[in-house]
């Protein structure tokens, strides 16, 4: 991977080219006007930010994708941007799947900060109808382009990260695909299965499906604490997928029985995976090792990571009561393994999230209190980042435990989750203003939710400049704009 020290502006995406084939009917092709359009509008947003969209149809009579009229190098164009999205409606027209693959090929050669994904969506296409269809395109396109601009504008490499985030969409691509592998740097093999199992993370379809039949009022706070359940356990399945693709890739020293783990895992052969991480004999050495003494905590930190690991890939792919249990008692044990033996903290925070996702409030505000009390410490190697979603997580749990403590210190933790986030808006606005709107705004839900409708004016007020400012380009602020036209009145 090359050197993310590079200059940011150098890595900034400034041009998207997407590549439709819709199909011959005369309602699909009809969609290609509506898609402009959107396009259209679209542009005339992301201009101002540098990154320029043009749409490619494909036109089906003339067996390529064309240009005013004329047919295209697609080599070439996809060569000169920094995003390449192809969508087909159904299936990859014949004609086109020989070139695809030479694109491919060319693709690895390149040095820019490149995406290129592919979308085939062909499924349930008949029984809900081409506009609905059309419709969902055009959502495919706007919240992906929003994804990418927002949290890619500063990569310099393609990585798994961006293989594992499109999957669930029909067709896995790059780094390298052969007969359904995904071939990683080191001979290490990823079967393509395993990117949409781990896309359709069990937890998250139950969340996803709760906000896809609106299980709870549009606009309304239930619906507010669920989106952001999933945007965090979204970004938590992303770390885990880019750990994943460092320790494997990156030369990292990890243990035996991590690396072993991950590599079933990656090929689909789950039942090896949680072989490899069987509790009783992880325990059992942790056992051990306590009653041994000596190097304890070297020797704790690597079983730690081990139990951590089982509680990702079980969180990835079980369901039901048993795995729900294993998962809490694991969680306790990692807990407990981190206070015996000082060891890395950061799963505190993966915790309290996961409490707070149980509407376990008063157990989360214990894990995240004690996090809280290792990032004081010196040389704790937390960024001021780090310390800034703790104290954003620490206010939305303190908010939900009933007492007048907890809601003064709810207070406390969003206003000093506010000041760090001021502070590094102001180094650098595009990254970190989205999650400045998102503290503000639960910040005016706090007060508005409690009649300080003074309060919860002046900071609903500065999340609405932020969200309106970012609507396009950041999928929550987009949802922040919206709840506060209609709360706002504007």
């Amino acid at each position: 991977m090359e050197n993310k020290m590079e200059n940011k502006m150098e890595n900034k995406m400034e041009k998207c080219k997407l590549f439709l084939a819709l199909g011959e009917e005369q309602e699909l092709q009809d969609g290609y006007g509506k898609i402009g359009a959107y396009i259209q509008r679209l542009n005339r947003t992301y201009r101002a930010n540098g990154l320029q969209l043009q749409l490619i149809p494909y036109g089906a009579k003339e067996g390529s994708f064309l240009f005013g009229g004329a047919a295209v190098d697609v080599h070439k164009e996809v060569q000169d941007c920094e995003i390449a999205l192809f969508l087909f409606y159904r299936d990859v027209p014949e004609a086109l799947k020989e070139e695809l693959q030479e694109v491919y090929a060319l693709f690895q050669k390149t040095k820019k900060p490149k995406i290129l994904t592919f979308f085939r969506l062909e499924e349930g296409a008949a029984a809900v109808g081409v506009g609905d269809r059309l419709r969902e395109m055009l959502d495919y396109i706007g919240s992906d382009i929003r994804h990418y601009y927002n949290v890619y504008s500063h990569i310099d490499s393609v990585t798994l990260a961006l293989v594992t985030h499109m999957a669930e969409l029909g067709w896995v691509h790059g780094p390298r695909m052969v007969n359904g592998k995904i071939l990683l740097p080191g001979g290490v093999e990823i079967d393509s299965a395993y990117l949409a199992q781990f896309q359709n993370h069990q937890e998250l379809q139950k969340l996803r499906e709760q906000w896809r039949k609106h299980s709870v009022q549009p606009g309304s706070k239930e619906e507010q604490e669920l989106l952001q359940k999933i945007s965090s356990l979204e970004s938590s399945i992303l770390q885990d997928m880019m750990k994943m693709f460092r320790e494997l890739v990156g030369g990292s020293t990890i243990s035996v029985r991590r690396r072993a783990a991950y590599r079933a895992f990656a090929r689909g052969d789950y039942a090896r995976a949680f072989d490899v991480l069987d509790y009783k004999t992880i325990r059992g050495e942790i056992d051990a090792i306590i009653a041994a003494g000596g190097a304890v905590k070297g020797a704790l930190q690597e079983r730690a990571e081990e139990l951590h690991l089982r509680v990702c890939l079980l969180r990835a792919i079980a369901n039901g009561k048993e795995a729900e249990e294993e998962i809490a008692s694991l969680y306790k044990e990692i807990y407990r393994l981190i206070l015996k033996g000082r060891l890395d903290p950061a799963p505190l925070y993966e915790y309290a999230e996961y409490l707070s996702g149980k509407n376990d409030y008063v157990h989360a505000r214990e894990v995240g209190d004690t996090l809280r009390g290792e990032y004081c410490k010196p040389d704790t190697g937390a960024s001021e980042k780090d310390k800034a979603k703790l104290l954003f997580l620490l206010g939305n749990i303190n908010s939900k435990i009933a007492d007048k403590k907890a809601r003064k210190q709810a207070e406390r933790d969003y206003q000093d989750a506010l000041e760090i986030y001021e502070e590094l808006a102001g180094k650098d606005p595009a990254y970190y203003e989205p999650d400045l709107a998102m503290v503000y705004y639960n910040l005016g839900m706090f007060y508005y939710t409690g009649d300080c409708q003074e309060e919860a004016a002046e900071n609903f007020a500065q999340a609405y400049i932020l969200a309106q400012k970012y609507r396009t380009t950041d999928a929550y602020c987009a949802q922040i704009y919206d709840r506060l036209k209609k709360l706002l009145g504007k």
